[in-house]
């Protein structure tokens, strides 16, 4: 009965974002299922699916957002899709480095993970941090940039920005009007055709890269 329980399990969490949270990270089960977490989740997934292309999550601070949507969504992501290719963008590089070594860890490092996408692996010697590389991927799976840097070689199915603005100060309108400039010249060039860009911030003013959008 256990083992087609944990059956069970592994294939809700290979299936849902949520469920695939609370698999490689059980002690955190219960936060993942908290209902505003569920309604994100429910929007990645179709973001995976390719059903929506262009998602804005505005989500005040501390409510786990940057957990599931930028740590995570791309690793179930690349899971369910190992030749694809993400880029996970922050107003700080040393930030989007942070969510590329969690991610690059849980592929590499969670013995959940491998019972759930056990085919994924990191490349042998693929280890930096702001770029990195699964088995059977093409040129690069994964890479964290900063605001306003430059973003040289191939694109990505998915691109993820999370706080493109800082969200500890106050946004200038020269800093804004830059950060739309990265965003229109820069980044979303690098999106692959059908690909899916999905923006996570606190909001930091009307004028802020989510202004703009909407």
């Amino acid at each position: 009965i256990a083992r087609l329980l944990d059956s069970q399990n592994q294939n809700s969490a290979r299936a849902g974002l949520i469920n695939f949270a609370a698999y490689v990270d059980p002690m955190a089960a219960r936060w993942y299922r908290a209902a505003h977490l569920r309604r994100i989740a429910s929007v990645l997934e179709r973001v995976e699916r390719g059903e929506l292309r262009r998602v804005i999550c505005a989500v005040a601070p501390r409510h786990w957002k940057s957990s599931l949507a930028s740590e995570r969504f791309p690793a179930w992501y690349l899971g369910r899709n190992p030749k694809s290719s993400v880029i996970i963008a922050s107003y700080a590089l040393s930030l989007a480095e942070k969510f590329s070594k969690s991610v690059r860890e849980t592929i590499s490092g969670n013995e959940r993970y491998r019972a759930l996408f056990a085919d994924v692996k990191i490349k042998r010697d693929s280890n930096s941090a702001d770029d990195w590389l699964l088995e059977g991927g093409y040129r690069t799976t994964l890479r964290a940039v900063g605001t306003g840097g430059g973003i040289s070689g191939h694109g990505a199915r998915l691109i993820l920005l999370d706080d493109v603005s800082d969200p500890n100060t106050t946004q200038s309108q020269t800093q804004t009007d830059s950060d739309w400039r990265w965003y229109k010249n820069v980044i979303r060039t690098r999106l692959e055709p059908q690909g899916a860009i999905v923006v996570i911030n606190n909001r930091v003013g009307v004028n802020d890269l989510t202004g703009y959008l909407l």
